[in-house]
């Protein structure tokens, strides 16, 4: 999806308008798919639903938009090397939030090596990090550390099916990003010889968005939010090699060796466990 995004900004360079096609295409195909009986959505019962999970998909809408604006200014190795910090804070704040013990030893290792590795990505790509940047990656890096632990606690405490949090999620944002595309970006003029590349790019986008809504909220039920980005770094593997044979907008042959070495840390690392459910259903 990071690969995906990247195309997507470098043809399509609205990044508010992209992420309000991405949305609205899951909303729809979500829609549609409980229409014709091959999902079923829990029926409307007016906003006490939406009082409990708003701030879910104001977050993830904040996160993802930054996500969209780090990728228009730096390279895909970049952001894999922040994201690969962040479990080094999730496992504190899963002790300190959601009643769960210290990881273990094989854990820290993990975690810290991780946390090394990126620093050595970004000592080796400095220049990647551009001033521009900073700022996108101060507000996302805040949103998304708060989004893993708040929507892990919605999660466990709030009864809805998967298919519900994905709907909710990619519908609640279009109210707040339909506005925002007339007012903030400028428009831009694809020739016809690129619209059949850019919609297949955009395209390509949303049906990624689509499975990722679904597979992480269904993983996210299923472990810590500490484990779940730990996870989401070990899956750059894939990320990182298709990011090196499709473009040149990529890390250095010692970048790319950085980044495969954090997330080989990565795949040391153990969950730490539930010791107080009711201190992790409070939060």
């Amino acid at each position: 999806m990071l690969v995906i995004n990247k195309l997507a900004i470098a043809t399509f360079p609205r990044p508010i308008l992209l992420l309000y096609i991405q949305l609205t295409f899951t909303s729809v195909a979500v829609s549609v798919a409980n229409k014709c009986g091959l999902i079923k959505l829990t029926p409307w019962e007016g906003g006490a639903t939406l009082q409990k999970f708003w701030l879910v998909p104001l977050t993830f809408m904040i996160s993802i938009f930054c996500n969209i604006k780090i990728l228009s200014y730096t390279n895909v190795g970049t952001f894999i090397a922040l994201r690969s910090s962040t479990p080094l804070v999730l496992a504190i704040l899963d002790k300190k939030f959601a009643g769960r013990t210290t990881p273990p030893r094989q854990a820290w290792v993990s975690i810290v090596g991780v946390l090394l590795s990126s620093m050595l990505y970004i000592q080796i790509e400095g220049a990647s990090v551009s001033t521009d940047s900073f700022s996108w990656i101060i507000i996302w890096y805040a949103t998304f550390c708060f989004d893993q632990m708040y929507t892990k606690h919605v999660v466990d405490t709030v009864v809805m099916t998967t298919w519900d949090r994905v709907w909710y999620t990619n519908t609640v944002p279009l109210v707040i990003l339909f506005p925002l595309i007339f007012i903030v970006e400028d428009d831009i003029v694809i020739n016809s010889d690129e619209l059949r590349d850019t919609g297949g790019v955009v395209v390509a986008s949303c049906v990624g968005g689509l499975m990722m809504s679904t597979t992480s909220y269904w993983l996210r039920g299923e472990v810590s939010a500490t484990t779940f980005a730990v996870v989401g770094n070990a899956c750059k593997f894939i990320t990182v090699l298709l990011n090196y044979v499709m473009w040149d907008k990529h890390a250095s042959r010692r970048g790319v060796g950085a980044l495969m070495m954090g997330i080989a840390f990565s795949m040391l690392y153990r969950p730490n466990k539930l010791i107080d459910k009711k201190k992790a259903n409070s939060v």
